[in-house]
């Protein structure tokens, strides 16, 4: 059998995969089955991977539509019999899978959803690098090829995303709590009683900012930056709830404390650093 030696490592995956059982051959499957993937690959060919947040929407969409057509062609194809049958079939089922989780990571940035995208991306990362390997080792060399390879990259780069989906977000809080406080004015030589009014109308505005904030699902490897902001937001707005304490007892020793936690704070400075500018030290001024 010294012809045996002469095998390579493809020809003996083949081999191991063909048994003597109805349907083609694995070498006439492969045979309609590439020109197919590799059809799917040119077409998908415009498909690139998200650089940003609202990326990932038009990514997902465009890549489960191309692994939908895919799977179409290629399940209507007679599949080979004995173990090369179940190996196309797990390339078919990591496929749909992987197609399902594409759909999933468009409909939930579309919806907003910046916390799940991570989740949902490594997902179908994972389902097109198992439906790659699988094809591999059945000899193709075109099908589950541009899958894996964009969403790996895109996988790479849902973090940054997600963090980006949450600045818009914190972003959008900020700038409404602008508006609201735009045209509040404190006027020269105030009395205690028009501080407290002050302090009232700028407190209602000010907690619903924090708890609007608190509400929004945090980047997992951003989660300790995120809660010493908002820890410190929560510590400023308890001084200035002292603070207008103070003046509703007319004690204006007691409120000098209080306004001096408050002037050192570092709130902007930690906003900036994060991104979430409309929080920071130069927000844009409300329209």
């Amino acid at each position: 059998m010294r012809w045996a030696w002469g095998l390579t490592l493809g020809g003996l995956m083949a081999v191991g995969l063909t048994s003597c059982s109805s349907g083609p051959s694995l070498a006439s499957f492969i045979a309609k089955a590439d020109p197919i993937c590799a059809a799917i690959n040119r077409d998908a060919a415009s498909i690139t991977s998200p650089t940003d947040f609202a990326g990932y929407v038009s990514f997902g969409s465009q890549t489960a539509d191309q692994t939908r057509k895919e799977l179409s062609r290629l399940e209507a194809l007679k599949l080979p019999g004995g173990k090369a049958k179940d190996k196309v079939k797990e390339l078919l089922a990591a496929l749909r899978k992987g197609e399902a989780d594409a759909t999933a990571t468009s409909d939930k940035t579309a919806f907003g959803d910046f916390v799940a995208l991570e989740p949902t991306v490594k997902a179908s990362a994972a389902d097109f690098h198992r439906a790659d390997t699988a094809a591999r080792q059945l000899g193709s060399k075109q099908c589950g090829r541009f899958q894996a390879e964009l969403s790996a990259q895109a996988a790479a780069a849902a973090p940054a995303a997600s963090k980006a989906g949450f600045i818009a977000k914190a972003d959008a809080v900020c700038v409404s709590t602008a508006q609201k406080l735009d045209g509040l004015v404190l006027g020269d030589n105030p009395s205690d009683s028009q501080i407290v009014v002050f302090e009232d109308q700028l407190l209602a505005v000010e907690d619903k900012q924090l708890a609007q904030l608190r509400a929004l699902p945090q980047p997992s490897l951003d989660k300790p930056a995120l809660e010493a902001w908002l820890t410190e937001m929560a510590s400023e707005l308890d001084a200035e709830h002292h603070f207008r304490d103070a003046f509703a007892a007319h004690d204006r020793a007691a409120a000098k404390p209080w306004l001096d936690k408050i002037n050192q704070s570092t709130l902007e400075g930690k906003a900036d650093a994060y991104g979430v500018h409309q929080c920071g030290s130069q927000p844009t001024p409300p329209a």
